[in-house]
């Protein structure tokens, strides 16, 4: 990717993708050694590798790693505006070579706006650069690439963070004035000792482990239960956190738990908390009282039950204004 004119690198281009950027590459039908090797390491860049903007041309907004000081690089907002396959250069104006300020503040999340707007812009136009992020001359090197992907594998179950901070954390989700009761439920999802379905299976009974609510659907994972599946997913997009699922699909459950917590406000995370909570007590009813809650009933028609949870947390008359800013 650095060095795209290279010999090695236009051929492998031509053979395994022709019309396609390296990352979006495929496998390919009976590849050699060389390209299987350099494949199989590709979903390293997305710990280290980072675009610098010059162009914006080559750089997919919604899709490539561009945000040096985001968890995971990338633009977690909700998509409100361009295609899933718009560049950065839309953001830019093209005249002046600055941000389109008014616009970025209306499409990102104010904490992701003001990270783009601070990104500098490279006054001579050059091509976008890929490089790499933990190295001082931005070249990829064997001995950091180890320690990320040391550090990301300790870090799949418990989050993004290390040790030291993972404490930390959990000492502020106590003291979090929720009920005791969602507590337990975060406490019981982070570690994966939730009654779901798989786990039951697990635990050598035998059980259907298909979605409760959609008899066609997949198996009850935690992900699909809390953020995939389509009823969750409408759930969570109604909120008032008005989440888009979809462009975290295939990132770990955990690690898209930890990384709406670092981003939201401290006094919202224990609602967001909440949500997740009342997406498990909805399952629940359905599963055992058979009672199937429509996710727009809950929010509009039904907000005591969400307002139980949180009556700890927040006064009535503030998440009621929270209820009341959801447009369903």
């Amino acid at each position: 990717m650095s060095k795209p004119d290279s010999l090695v690198a236009r051929i492998l281009k031509a053979r395994y993708y022709n019309r396609k950027r390296f990352i979006e590459a495929e496998k390919g039908n009976n590849p050699n050694f060389t390209w299987k090797s350099i494949w199989g390491a590709k979903e390293v860049l997305d710990l280290g590798g980072l675009w610098k903007v010059g162009t914006g041309r080559n750089i997919k907004i919604w899709e490539d790693t561009w945000l040096p000081n985001q968890n995971g690089f990338k633009v977690w907002s909700p998509r409100t505006c361009f295609e899933q396959e718009a560049t950065v250069d839309n953001l830019i104006n093209q005249e002046e070579n600055t941000w389109k300020q008014t616009l970025i503040l209306q499409i990102f999340l104010p904490f992701k706006a003001n990270q783009i707007l601070a990104l500098p812009i490279d006054m001579q136009r050059q091509d976008d650069r890929f490089y790499w992020k933990f190295s001082k001359k931005g070249e990829y090197e064997v001995k950091t690439t180890y320690h990320i992907i040391r550090a990301h594998n300790r870090s799949q179950q418990l989050g993004t963070c290390p040790k030291n901070q993972e404490k930390e954390k959990w000492k502020q989700l106590w003291k979090m004035k929720i009920p005791p009761r969602s507590l337990n439920f975060m406490w019981r999802l982070m570690h994966n000792s939730l009654s779901k379905k798989t786990n039951i299976q697990r635990r050598g009974i035998n059980c259907d482990l298909i979605c409760s609510r959609y008899s066609m659907s997949r198996e009850e994972s935690e992900a699909h239960l809390f953020r995939d599946c389509d009823w969750e997913s409408r759930f969570l997009f109604v909120s008032p956190f008005n989440l888009q699922t979809k462009a975290a699909a295939g990132m770990p459950l955990l690690k898209w738990v930890s990384t709406i917590l670092n981003q939201i406000e401290n006094e919202r995370k224990g609602l967001f908390i909440c949500c997740l909570h009342g997406l498990w007590h909805s399952r629940n009813k359905l599963l055992f009282e058979n009672e199937n809650l429509h996710r727009k009933q809950f929010w509009r028609e039904q907000p005591s039950l969400l307002q139980k949870l949180c009556v700890q947390q927040i006064h009535h008359h503030r998440f009621k204004s929270h209820l009341q800013t959801v447009k369903v």
